[in-house]
């Protein structure tokens, strides 16, 4: 599933850089993300909406920067969640699809480096 949401060849191209270089910037977004999907899961639990909304924010615009687009999608359903109409079941429900899917990107990742 992860290989079908991006393509890193396609991404490169896209971005017009060396695959290595964006697998550096991928590295270091996957690093940040492990901190942030913490915060996430704490300020969900706590009924935080504007960090939930602030992160999921970071998260949508990160993964698409790097045209990684079913991370996005995932973290800007969150996002819109936490702008209109909060729910922290279904909040916990989209933040464990970007977590399953960032697992499966991870794998992906490791065997393309």
């Amino acid at each position: 599933m992860a290989e079908e949401c991006f393509d890193i060849a396609r991404a490169c191209e896209e971005l017009k850089i060396d695959k290595t270089i964006y697998l550096r910037i991928v590295f270091r977004a996957i690093d940040q993300t492990l901190n942030d999907l913490k915060q996430l899961h704490q300020a969900n639990q706590d009924g935080d909406i504007a960090s939930v909304q602030a992160i999921s924010h970071r998260l949508k615009g990160d993964y698409a920067n790097l045209r990684i687009n079913h991370l996005s999608d995932i973290a800007r359903q969150l996002n819109i969640l936490a702008k209109e109409n909060y729910n922290a079941q279904e909040a916990a429900v989209l933040i464990e699809q970007f977590e399953n899917v960032f697992e499966k990107m991870k794998i992906v990742l490791q065997e393309s480096a």
